[in-house]
């Protein structure tokens, strides 16, 4: 089984006035800040997470990216699944299957973060 990444535990108040994506975002932030994610440990996807939380994927997407404008998540693209087979019938072949993900990482949190 691939690795997925880490599930965070995520409890949204779907009737708070604060907006879906930005109670996502603390979230993932009090986990760095307190060490329950550390440096270079993987998240799961956006679809993952939009999928587990029940909210749409541009909400998790948001609220990711809100993250990673503070510098504490970095994104990197993935490449899927390829074909094994050879010849020109696998690049084709290749090329039709192969997908894109991002993956999401926490990276060292800055200096000016210590207390």
């Amino acid at each position: 089984m691939p690795d997925r990444g880490t599930q965070l535990h995520i409890e949204l108040d779907r009737t708070s006035p604060v907006p879906l994506y930005h109670q996502m975002a603390k979230a993932i932030e009090r986990s760095i800040e307190s060490g329950e994610l550390l440096p270079g440990e993987r998240l799961e996807n956006e679809i993952a997470l939009a999928d587990r939380l029940k909210v749409s994927r541009p909400t998790a997407r948001r609220a990711l990216q809100e993250v990673v404008d503070l510098g504490m998540l970095v994104r990197k693209r993935v490449w899927g699944p390829r074909s094994r087979r050879s010849g020109s019938a696998a690049r084709s072949s290749c090329r039709a299957s192969t997908t894109t993900s991002t993956r999401l990482a926490v990276v060292r949190r800055p200096r000016c973060w210590s207390t």
